[in-house]
């Protein structure tokens, strides 16, 4: 009798829980469709029928997401009908200025529409970012876009931000999913899209990882706004939206947006919990009534069958890898979340044959491959998926897959089913194609490097196929180094390198073996073949020279024609042959680099050749009254002509200014004979001349550059010239300068005798040339 008043709160309790069971069913049961909506006057609203997952339209044509939803809910509150008029941006701003229409949603506040609409307050922030392909470098900021194609939604928001950006190309599309589809059928590579819909987009074409994001080119709202003036309009607008409560607005964002997957599964859990406990609770109270003595067990087995299939659901929900388990007929039964991404199927493909919905083939060769699955249930042993495996999801589309599948086995070992887990392996094929270019291909000319055809030609060693080999070497890549810098030679190999690619066959593999060479193998070619190429690209060579970079390149070839040939022997024999021909060539492009560095020194400043002439009148008479050799006579006509060369490399505004150089332009300036010095070093012809033309802004007191040097130091012709230069300054016309008389000129070269110029020359320059005394 003492054990009843438990037994009866026992029951209590019981009852207590299935009440609050059923008080959660009917939560469940009864929970307000948002949708429903009072009759009730009427208003039209336009808005963008292309913005997920705000508003878009569905397999069907039908309207759907959040604002669809916000604005049904609005009615509800207001009683006044919403008919919402979706389409094309453009078309939507266009009908609005019309007068067709109420009110306008998903629109942004600028200067222009601030002109002819009342805005709502904001009711979200849109993050506008700038997109573009993977094969593009470079893109960080508006600015960047200079010269590119710029894709945009005709009448977004973003096209005056962009042009006031100084980005002038810019392609308009009606809609967000067609700028998409334009980057996905590779017309577009550049395009400006408001974030909500680019993600989804992108995608949903499967190019989401063909495309990168760079910053945001601004962050706009969203508002509603009606015509301007028509304050009755918005104040019923705001006023419906402010009666929706903060609630009522989350559970529509959790529907488009989706909830985070641990609370979503947590409430579902939950729910299903309750009911789960009330059958419990009632067969435990029938139990209880007839065997009081079974209650500890079956809620003790109870308890740890729910941990346990929790625990299994939190595991299958969470894992990042595909699972797909099967019976023993093939026949699907549980797919996880992943493994329902990844196949595009979802509950529908219980029950289906693991070959319906696992398609798999190989990915280098696009056939069918077996299924691991398949194997573990012939042999009942673990597989591992093959190399260059790709799983086609329901849509069509490839994603590369690892991994494998093993048996599920009963307590007594028998096989009762399968499961099969794979991950998605697209990044990490990615990095490895990445590394694997890296290897092979020169980082400045995208051509192979020398590691990858050192491999093939072991490869191609090994076989008994005919090729031609072509040795190539540049000209004057140490010259234009020199004379223009590395910017420049950098330049000119680069531009070497796309001749010789755009004039190779679809076969032929085109390579940079060095610094300054290059190799091509040309698979089953001629003599004849090989002699073609090198006109081909001596001609281009020819076309694409101007009067700066002068594009030469000696090139040499050897045929293998059969297969006893080393190709280390065929590639001697190219060598060989280049380094002939570069012997017999290199006079005349030096000759021919020479006068483009003139050309190009004459059209930069002021060195003309009249100029030059003066100078070598002065030097020669100069020398004959100094009584220097004839070998030194010859060498100062050359001298005068080219003391100067070395201003080829210094910047063109510097050289052009028309006042005052600034201290570090005259740092700048003062480097052009040491250019020049090694332009005539790198040259046999004017390699003589070379320490003149470093010597020749040297002073007699020591305060010249680039070296200080002094008096008997600095070579006579250096000192000749000095003298015979500033008086041709000072008497023609300058950028910086007015002509002074001759007899004004003759009197400075005095005044600086002894201080800038050897006071012996000066004299004799004075006196026995120009015929002046004073």
């Amino acid at each position: 009798m003492k054990k009843k008043p438990a037994f009866y709160v026992l029951i209590v309790l019981c009852i207590t829980v299935m009440l609050a069971a059923g008080y959660s069913l009917y939560r469940l049961i009864n929970t307000p469709d948002l949708t429903d909506q009072p009759d009730a006057n009427t208003i039209s609203v336009v808005l963008d029928d292309n913005y997920p997952p705000y508003v878009f339209r569905n397999a069907t044509g039908e309207l759907q997401g959040i604002l669809v939803d916000q604005w049904a809910l609005w009615s509800k509150q207001t009683g006044v009908t919403a008919e919402l008029f979706a389409m094309d941006w453009a078309d939507a701003l266009a009908g609005m200025r019309a007068g067709k229409y109420d009110v306008i949603d998903t629109v942004f506040l600028n200067e222009e529409r601030d002109g002819w609409l009342d805005f709502t307050k904001p009711y979200a922030t849109i993050d506008v970012p700038i997109y573009h392909s993977n094969k593009i470098g470079g893109i960080t900021d508006p600015a960047s876009l200079a010269g590119f194609t710029v894709a945009v939604k005709a009448g977004d928001a973003c096209i005056p931000i962009l042009k006031e950006a100084g980005v002038t190309d810019i392609e308009a599309y009606p809609s967000y999913e067609a700028v998409v589809d334009a980057a996905k059928n590779g017309t577009v590579n550049i395009f400006v899209v408001d974030e909500p819909a680019a993600l989804y987009y992108l995608f949903q074409k499967g190019i989401a990882d063909e495309f990168s994001r760079s910053q945001s080119l601004y962050s706009g709202q969203f508002h509603r706004a009606v015509r301007q003036g028509d304050a009755q309009m918005l104040a019923l607008v705001e006023q419906g939206f402010s009666e929706i409560s903060s609630e009522q607005l989350h559970q529509i964002d959790d529907k488009w947006f989706g909830r985070a997957s641990t609370w979503l599964y947590l409430n579902y859990f939950m729910e299903s919990v309750l009911v789960v406990v009330a059958v419990v609770a009632a067969i435990f109270l029938w139990v209880t009534i007839w065997n009081r003595r079974l209650r500890k067990e079956v809620r003790k087995k109870t308890q740890e069958l729910l941990c346990e299939k929790e625990m299994l659901d939190i595991t299958l929900q969470s894992i990042g890898d595909g699972v797909v388990a099967t019976d023993v007929e093939g026949a699907i039964t549980l797919l996880n979340p992943t493994a329902r991404r990844m196949t595009g199927w979802d509950d529908d493909a219980l029950g289906e044959k693991f070959t319906t919905v696992l398609k798999l083939i190989n990915e280098e060769t696009e056939e069918p491959v077996s299924s691991p699955i398949e194997k573990v249930l012939k042999t009942g042993e673990i597989v591992g998926l093959a190399n260059h495996t790709a799983l086609i999801n329901r849509q069509g589309a490839k994603t590369p897959i690892a991994d494998g599948a093993a048996p599920i086995r009963d307590a007594d070992g028998q096989i009762y089913g399968v499961v099969m887990v794979f991950r998605d392996v697209t990044q990490e094929k990615q990095q490895r194609e990445e590394i694997e270019y890296i290897m092979s291909h020169d980082s400045m000319t995208g051509l192979y490097n020398r590691w990858y055809m050192e491999e093939l030609l072991n490869r191609y060693d090994q076989q008994d196929n005919t090729c031609a080999l072509i040795m190539g070497d540049l000209n004057g890549l140490k010259l234009v180094n020199d004379a223009f810098g590395h910017y420049e030679g950098d330049k000119f190999i680069r531009k070497i390198a796309a001749i010789l690619k755009r004039c190779s066959g679809m076969r032929d593999i085109v390579s940079r073996w060095g610094g300054d060479e290059f190799l091509i193998l040309m698979p089953d070619a001629t003599v004849a073949d090989a002699e073609r190429f090198i006109e081909r690209v001596t001609e281009r060579c020819s076309a694409e020279s101007d009067e700066k970079l002068q594009l030469s390149i000696a090139l040499g070839y050897a045929v293998r024609t059969n297969e006893d040939e080393s190709l280390q022997e065929v590639l001697r024999a190219a060598e060989q042959l280049t380094y002939r021909r570069k012997l017999m060539i290199e006079k005349s492009f030096r000759n021919s680099v020479i006068n483009a560095l003139l050309a190009t020194l004459n059209a930069k400043s002021e060195e003309t050749e009249e100029h030059a002439e003066r100078l070598r009148h002065y030097c020669t008479e100069l020398g004959k009254i100094l009584g220097i050799s004839n070998k030194m006579q010859d060498e100062m006509s050359l001298f005068s002509m080219l003391h100067d060369i070395g201003k080829v490399g210094i910047n063109d505004a510097i050289l052009q200014k028309p006042g005052a150089l600034t201290e570090a332009e005259w740092l700048e300036m003062r480097k052009h004979p040491e250019i020049g010095f090694r332009i005539a070093q790198n040259n046999v012809d004017l390699a003589p001349i070379s320490e003149y033309i470093l010597s020749h802004h040297e002073r007699w007191d020591g305060k010249g550059y680039p070296r200080g040097l002094k008096e008997e130091e600095i070579p006579i012709l250096s000192r000749i010239l000095a003298v015979v230069d500033a008086f041709d300054a000072m008497t023609n016309e300058r950028i910086y300068s007015k002509p002074r008389s001759h007899e004004e000129a003759a009197q400075e070269i005095l005044r600086c005798a002894g201080s800038q110029f050897d006071p012996k020359i000066a004299q004799a320059f004075v006196e026995q040339v120009l015929g002046m005394r004073f």
